[in-house]
């Protein structure tokens, strides 16, 4: 720490330095105090699109469409997603979703999946549930209940997701979809 710190203060000539993280968090704050922020967009579908077509192979426009709308736009999450495992965590994570209550039979395989790279594949699973909630939540535009149901689940995901809560990481997964099964979203 103290060498990259160091480094940071007083880089070489002509050096420019580049560290990437997806939870500032995680970073000691001597670091990000002395760097400079730069926030990465996600692409525009239609830079989605033509990163797919350069990319991934053989997708047509519908799965590029369900690829986008699962990863935001991240270039990265789709390669995950559009891998062998992660086709599969996305199947089950809506196959779990689709269930009318929290289901060990689904959950348990899903979770040994996810558990083989829990940092990388833990994104499907929420990337899914922020998907499926967002459509309920414009589909539930005039039930008042539902939506605010879904923004407490919402804010469930960001504080599970910060790493706030020591939890396992089953316990973790577990608690998402207990939640979502809980808060009756499934169901609406």
């Amino acid at each position: 720490l103290n060498a990259l710190l160091k480094t940071i203060e007083e880089p070489p000539q002509d050096t420019v330095i580049v560290i990437i993280t997806h939870n500032l968090k995680k970073l000691p704050k001597t670091i990000i105090s002395r760097c400079m922020r730069l926030r990465f967009n996600d692409l525009n579908f239609n830079d989605f699109k033509k990163f797919c077509e350069e990319n991934l192979n053989n997708l047509d426009e519908k799965k590029i469409l369900e690829l986008y709308k699962v990863s935001n736009g991240s270039p990265g999450l789709s390669k995950i997603i559009n891998s062998e495992e992660g086709k599969l965590i996305n199947e089950k994570t809506l196959k779990m979703l689709n269930q009318k209550s929290f289901n060990f039979d689904v959950f348990n395989p899903l979770y040994e999946l996810v558990s083989k790279d829990y940092q990388k594949y833990i994104q499907i699973v929420i990337n899914c549930l922020y998907k499926n909630l967002k459509e309920k939540f414009i589909l539930n535009n005039k039930r008042e209940r539902i939506k605010r149901y879904i923004l407490i689940f919402f804010s469930n995901i960001e504080i599970i997701t910060k790493g706030n809560i020591n939890l396992d990481k089953k316990k973790e997964l577990h608690y998402l979809f207990s939640q979502y099964f809980i808060l009756e979203l499934a169901n609406e």
